[in-house]
């Protein structure tokens, strides 16, 4: 072999190297933006606020959620998530919210991707238990089939959230009548 057909076959293999470790690196970059994900998620169950408001970049936008309205700036989410915090305190609920299915592209340090929602909000007015009184209230919203639609920036090495738009597109199938 000679030494131009070595150099081609070095050249060859850097090529190869190169291309698996930007494969790898948008691997590693998936992971990371599905765990800031997944934390977002475990703070919106847990009624966590804080938590899910350091998950934001400082250009943050908020569209339609929670409220319906277009929030720019991270200060801007973090007000109305804070008046949710508020409300909420007296107003005990319990919330599950499971995420799936999520289709995530990455592109240097920005990425764009949507989740599947399954989630389901039982709103007491009272929480009922052994010591309750039969018939005490409970609304219940039924479960309900949604999506996020997400943007994500890396800022100072660490994946953030920068858009969220959260809706429920599909409609509710209602019971048929027998």
């Amino acid at each position: 072999m000679t030494l131009k057909e070595l150099e081609k076959r070095l050249k060859t293999l850097e090529d190869i190297a190169e291309v698996n470790q930007k494969r790898l690196n948008v691997m590693e970059d998936i992971e990371e933006i599905k765990k800031v994900h997944h934390a977002y998620v475990y703070a919106l169950n847990a009624r966590k606020f804080d938590d899910i408001i350091d998950l934001f970049a400082d250009d943050m936008v908020e569209d339609g959620f929670p409220a319906g309205e277009t929030r720019i700036g991270k200060k801007e989410v973090e007000k109305v998530w804070r008046a949710m915090d508020e409300g909420s305190r007296d107003r005990p609920y319990l919330h599950a919210t499971i995420v799936a299915q999520p289709m995530i592209t990455v592109d240097g340090d920005k990425a764009k991707g949507y989740w599947l929602w399954l989630g389901r909000i039982n709103d007491p007015r009272r929480f009922i238990s052994d010591s309750d009184q039969e018939g005490d209230e409970v609304i219940q919203i039924r479960p309900k089939l949604g999506r996020y639609d997400m943007e994500y920036k890396r800022v100072e090495g660490k994946w953030k959230i920068s858009y969220l738009k959260f809706t429920v597109p599909w409609p509710v199938v209602k019971k048929l009548k027998q």
